[in-house]
């Protein structure tokens, strides 16, 4: 007797595949600074637990984990987490969602990344602590106009230009949040 797997639509097929993988890596472009990068190219996170998708768009600029520098031998602002941070980096620019819901997101990210269950959750414990002081701040800074997402139009960052002082320069070229 020949057995059949039950018919399940190819497009449900693919949402499981994709709900369960860890974030694709996209190019970042640094700045000169060493703490910023920009995103070159929209990269994508399916939350396995809601099905739901995160966009971050091309030209958002990220510090990835935003770790404090005496930290950094044990917990660098990269790792198997930095995609994860960068979902998260944008969720807290966006503030579409709550913080607590980001931060949920950013553990779940971690988690289907391969990060160890004993760094994500001291590392998203660490940003439950300590994040409100960065989600304010970027209240502040959408709030002020001050960009965060670079226009295709200005993607062609000058060498040696840090991101603070770019970010002024799209300031001054009346470049705002959406």
């Amino acid at each position: 007797m020949k057995r059949t797997l039950p018919f399940l639509p190819l497009f449900f097929v693919a949402w499981l595949l994709s709900a369960c993988a860890p974030i694709k890596p996209v190019p970042l472009i640094p700045f000169i600074d060493g703490n910023h990068w920009m995103v070159f190219s929209p990269m994508e996170y399916t939350r396995a637990s809601t099905g739901v998708t995160y966009e971050v768009p091309e030209g958002f600029v990220t510090d990835f984990a935003s770790i404090p520098r005496p930290l950094w031998p044990i917990y660098p602002k990269t790792g198997r987490y930095q995609l994860a941070a960068v979902v998260h980096d944008y969720l807290y620019w966006e503030q579409t969602t709550s913080r607590k819901e980001a931060d949920q997101i950013f553990l779940e990210g971690m988690e289907e990344s391969g990060v160890s269950k004993k760094d994500r959750l001291i590392i998203y414990h660490a940003v439950r602590k300590g994040g409100e002081g960065a989600w304010k701040k970027n209240a502040e800074q959408r709030a002020a106009g001050k960009p965060r997402v670079i226009p295709s139009e200005h993607r062609d960052i000058p060498a040696n230009t840090e991101w603070e002082e770019y970010r002024e320069f799209l300031y001054k070229e009346g470049v705002r949040p959406e």
